[in-house]
């Protein structure tokens, strides 16, 4: 059971030297990885599966072959909770890994849910009576009391506390206070998770790493790992050259014991994570709020307005971004993406969305001449040159005002990115800009009907914008009073997922001492532990719950995308899309969809085709008639599909798609569909990646 030595965390097993599993074995043989944990599941679904092949199983059968302990770990999120136990225990068994982790967080703060954790452990004992299973979640219990710690801890045989020392420089310190902390709840074996990865323009230095593990072995753990292997080789790959150096007496490849570590300086005391409760925050205004037209003074609906508008241009709405200059009314905020930002913006989005690469992060810019990031990255130079831009309607950080300008945070463009799952719109929107386009009537949209997002990346991490372009949050402390005859729910936590604490009815004040941006929703604090939705935003539009206004809209929806939204294509793309075949087996798909007759469709496959949608595989005629009915009458109910082009390489097409349904649609369908060589006109094998839009 016992975990001895270094490891690492796998998540995109694929992100990992390109999934080659072989390498990624080799490699920890080689240097001293002890133990490696992948991801097997999410939910009730299985993970890491790519274009049909499972390379978690492979990794995990490599590794074993060469005497490395392999767990697996599920992220939870309490829905289906014993079908997610029974999920986990089953690909446990199947897949013969060493030990389980269970991966929960922020789901099980809500209230009711150490019911629900506790139903979970309960089955996944029942079926792992034998194996090891760990908990890892928050570093600090005493900071997330609502998290039913012991609940989990009780069931488990260790614990993997995720020490991230996040924009501070004291991880050994961190370490002691958590492993403190978890022992007062259980007394269990540690085996913590350090950090190996940058977020929010912090990084975890090398040097960082090595005082982890140094304070890992001085308190006598077993055991350390890392979060996680392909963020560790982004950039220079020297967070995980640190982690490759380290020896680790007694455990495998390892087998010369190392001097005792020098003393470490006093740690810097651990800064407080942003944002604070003293952070100032804008919104950028749309061009009808800000602009005037020259010739006649007045105000105008959006810059197509202007008496200047180039009549050549025939768009219904352009992008509604403005340039960030790295100083005070001047100065340039070109730069070049790095892959790994290229990366980063392709894995944030739902596909190769070309409004972002061909003009370099949403601004039309010249300096491209309108080139495309590659299909594939691995063949990036490096050559694209991006501007730093704001996106009207989107928060941002204040740091100062000078010279009529405002300087707001950005990220370095010259650090490495974290995950999406990381840096995001939703968690983190002062960071991360919703891509918006702005009509003729002065309407703000986001683009293609969902979050199309891009980084705010800029040089060296901050940028400046016109103070006539923004509007600024109304300033801390505010009286707020409620509005609405409902009750507004007070909850312990910014976001709707959070414990009711209370409630506040019409005519009743409080005082808000603290900002938060969810998305495009803003959250105040109005006492310990007690917050409200400021402005909540719907697909239709802003609602606000109090007499706390904003003249600025966040970004919305488009409840009706039109073409010149849609993905735009390269010229190489455009040049090698075929139009559809009337007769091929793809038009005979779609005509089969249209009747919305799941077992026509599932008729179109070879006795043994097999589907990959959404990470799991489907073979045989039955589990495709029952998938097909899921599809046609749960996610798309009366749905029109319609096939936008199609390209053939000998019996392999490649497709992309959309569908409009009563209640929901996909705008973004990418599939793959190969012909069976022995069976014409039927398919062996389909890859569908696609996003449905309620």
């Amino acid at each position: 059971m016992a975990i001895t030595g270094k490891g690492m965390f796998v998540w995109k097993v694929r992100d990992v030297y390109g999934g080659d599993v072989v390498k990624i074995a080799n490699q920890a043989q080689q240097d001293g990885i002890s133990h490696v944990l992948v991801k097997i599941a999410d939910g009730r679904y299985k993970y890491n599966i790519t274009n049909g092949q499972d390379l978690g199983a492979a990794l995990i059968t490599q590794l074993r072959n060469r005497g490395i302990k392999a767990w697996g770990w599920q992220y939870i999120y309490g829905v289906d909770t014993e079908l997610e136990a029974q999920v986990a225990g089953t690909l446990a068994k199947q897949l013969g890994v060493d030990g389980f982790v269970v991966n929960a967080e922020k789901e099980f703060k809500a209230a009711g849910m150490p019911n629900v954790a506790k139903r979970y452990m309960e089955r996944l004992r029942q079926e792992l009576p034998n194996m090891p299973i760990a908990l890892s979640t928050y570093r600090y219990p005493t900071l997330h009391a609502p998290f039913p710690f012991k609940v989990f801890l009780d069931f488990c045989d260790l614990a993997m506390p995720q020490v991230y020392w996040e924009g501070a420089s004291n991880p050994g310190q961190q370490l002691r206070r958590s492993v403190d902390e978890f022992r007062a709840v259980k007394n269990l074996p540690i085996v913590p998770t350090g950090a190996a990865y940058g977020h929010n323009g912090w990084v975890a230095t090398p040097a960082q790493i090595t005082a982890f593990l140094n304070e890992a072995r001085a308190i006598n753990l077993s055991g350390a790992n890392f979060w996680e292997w392909a963020t560790a080789l982004q950039g220079d790959g020297a967070r995980y050259a640190a982690i490759q150096a380290f020896q680790w007496p007694g455990a495998p490849g390892n087998p010369q014991p190392q001097p005792e570590p020098e003393p470490q300086p006093q740690p810097e005391p651990e800064p407080p994570a942003p944002p604070s409760d003293n952070t100032i925050y804008i919104r950028l205004k749309h061009d009808h709020q800000w602009m005037t037209d020259p010739a006649t003074g007045k105000r105008v609906r959006s810059r197509m307005e202007r008496s200047d508008w180039n009549n050549n241009f025939h768009f219904d709405a352009y992008p509604a971004v403005v340039p960030m200059w790295t100083g005070p009314n001047s100065g340039d905020g070109a730069y070049k993406y790095s892959r790994a930002w290229a990366e980063f913006l392709r894995a944030s989005n739902p596909q190769h969305y070309t409004h972002l690469e061909r003009v370099a992060a949403g601004l039309f810019n010249p300096r491209n001449d309108n080139l495309a990031f590659p299909d594939n990255l691995a063949n990036y130079d490096g050559e694209t040159v991006a501007e730093a831009i704001g996106s009207a309607g989107n928060v941002y950080e204040v740091l100062e005002e000078k010279s009529g300008s405002v300087r707001v945070r950005l990220i370095d463009f010259q650090s490495a990115p974290p995950t999406p799952a990381q840096l995001n719109y939703e968690d983190t929107p002062w960071l991360v800009n919703a891509f918006t386009a702005i009509s003729k009537d002065g309407r703000l949209h986001k683009v293609t009907g969902r979050d199309l997002v891009f980084p705010n990346l800029g040089r060296p991490g901050s940028g400046w914008i016109p103070k006539e372009r923004v509007e600024f949050f109304p300033k801390l402390p505010v009286k707020v009073s409620v509005v609405i005859s409902q009750r507004l729910n007070v909850r312990k936590a910014p976001g709707t997922h959070n414990e009711i604490v209370d409630r506040m009815t019409q005519g009743q004040s409080a005082t808000v001492t603290e900002y938060r941006p969810l998305g495009s929703s803003v959250w105040g604090k109005i006492g310990e532990n007690r917050w409200i939705a400021l402005v909540y935003t719907t697909t239709g539009g802003p609602e606000y719950y109090t007499n706390w206004k904003m003249e600025t809209s966040p970004p919305l929806a488009l409840s009706d995308p039109r073409p010149y939204l849609k993905p735009m294509t390269s010229p190489a793309q455009q040049a090698g899309a075929a139009a559809p075949n009337p007769n091929n087996i793809v038009r005979q798909y779609f005509a089969a969809l249209n009747k919305a007759v799941p077992h026509q469709v599932a008729a179109l496959y070879a006795p043994n085709g097999q589907l990959v949608a959404k990470e799991r595989a489907y073979t045989g005629h039955k589990a495709l008639n029952d998938w097909f009915y899921r599809f046609l009458n749960k996610d798309l109910p009366g749905a029109t599909f319609t096939l936008v082009n199609s390209k053939q390489e000998g019996n392999l097409y490649k497709i992309r798609w959309i569908a409009h349904g009563k209640n929901s649609k996909v705008l973004n369908g990418n599939d793959l569909i190969r012909v069976s060589p022995t069976a014409p006109g039927s398919i062996s094998y389909h890859y569908s990646d696609f996003k449905v839009i309620k």
